[in-house]
């Protein structure tokens, strides 16, 4: 009988025992259950609050880069806009390649109150009314080949005395890497007077002579480039002999930190017809 009460005690202490062990498993489990969904938790909150920062960080850095802050010598047309700004814009919509499309073109205008600007603002105007009715479709071998005339701009002002205006024009052909021309306007911002390339060079603090020779100091740099990458079958000499330009005719167009780019430039190694180069004052 004794034997029996043991048995059934030590039954019980068991089922007690594995009762316990059950119950702290299950704690330890859910207190794992629920470390686990908060440091996800954290860890999400954390990736939205990186995210978050990283992308106000860029924004913050984008307009840094984008803003151009400018001075202002109360002698705009429109008082609350930028010395450039897009006055109007047109939409191209199209069919290329069985692929509806779409290209926008922006009428630019310069905001001083001059002759020069004035005059330029309605020549601008004129090519981009007639440029809305520029949209052809032409078939050829089963293919539609579109175009029509694009203007788009970009400025820049240096020291805040020279504003360069860049205006791109002409024919655009869909499906095309063809490069489009561009035409520099350099003006006096506070005057409103556009400027010869003579008084670009002035603004700049140099003489022609200094300036056409920072212009062959760049083309030489070029050449010694290319002579590197591939050996030329001519002589730096013979190279200076094929180029050509005219200081007078050139457009230069300020970019950012006293870089230029000079544009009109003949020169051997222009492969890709651009008669581009860069330079630093």
């Amino acid at each position: 009988m004794e034997e029996n009460k043991k048995g059934k005690i030590d039954f019980l202490s068991l089922l007690c025992l594995a009762a316990i062990a059950i119950i702290t498993i299950g704690f330890f489990v859910g207190a794992m259950i629920r470390w686990q969904k908060t440091e996800i938790i954290k860890e999400s909150k954390l990736n939205a609050e990186y995210t978050e920062s990283t992308i106000e960080e860029n924004t913050v850095e984008e307009n840094t880069v984008t803003e151009k802050q400018e001075p202002d010598y109360n002698n705009k047309l429109v008082e609350n806009e930028k010395y450039i700004y897009s006055v109007e814009t047109y939409t191209y919509k199209y069919t290329s390649g069985g692929i509806e499309d779409e290209k926008k073109i922006s009428l630019p205008c310069i905001n001083i109150n001059s002759t020069d600007a004035l005059k330029l603002n309605k020549e601008f105007k004129s090519y981009f009314d007639k440029a809305q009715e520029s949209l052809t479709t032409v078939e050829e071998d089963g293919y539609v080949y579109v175009h029509f005339d694009y203007m788009d701009y970009n400025y820049n002002i240096y020291n805040d005395e020279l504003l360069s205006l860049d205006v791109r024009t002409g024919t655009y052909y869909v499906d095309s890497d063809a490069i489009l021309p561009e035409e520099i306007y350099n003006f006096n911002i506070k005057s409103g007077k556009l400027l010869t390339n003579e008084e670009v060079i002035d603004v700049l603090g140099l003489t022609k002579e200094e300036f056409k020779k920072i212009i062959d100091t760049e083309l030489e740099e070029i050449y010694q480039r290319e002579n590197s990458y591939s050996e030329l079958n001519y002589s730096l000499e013979e190279f200076f002999d094929k180029v050509e330009y005219d200081i007078d005719k050139i457009n230069i167009y300020y970019e950012y930190d006293n870089a230029f780019t000079i544009i009109g430039i003949k020169y051997p190694t222009d492969l890709d017809g651009s008669q581009q180069i860069f330079i630093k004052i």
